[in-house]
């Protein structure tokens, strides 16, 4: 049982790692051949969504957990393209009103098809 727990953990600490940024750092992540780069100016997260697929899909959503220095969300923000992303098009997108108070970070916890 023990040699399993340490690669789930390395494997949960990897994607951890891949999804969270610090402020103006950028984030990339990628799940259902859809994939986003972000940065977080403190205040408003902006970014891009590339769907690499062959077919459009026909909603996109991505969300963002704002995160403490202990690592307990704070508060959840998101953006949603409801007319779609073609096969290799991209999303430009922004998000106001990412604060809260004694955020540190962003996580990205949702990318996906809606």
């Amino acid at each position: 049982m023990r040699q399993y727990v340490m690669p789930g953990v390395a494997v949960i600490l990897m994607v951890m790692i891949l999804t969270s940024g610090c402020r103006g750092a950028p984030v990339q992540a990628s799940a259902h051949n859809l994939q986003a780069s972000s940065s977080w100016d403190g205040s408003r997260i902006t970014g891009t969504v590339q769907n690499n697929g062959p077919s459009r899909v026909a909603c996109v959503l991505v969300e963002y957990a704002l995160v403490n220095q202990q690592g307990s969300r704070l508060k959840t923000v998101s953006a949603r393209k409801q007319d779609g992303l073609g096969p290799r098009d991209s999303w430009d997108f922004s998000i106001p009103g990412a604060n809260a108070v004694g955020a540190r970070r962003t996580d990205l916890s949702k990318l996906q098809p809606c």
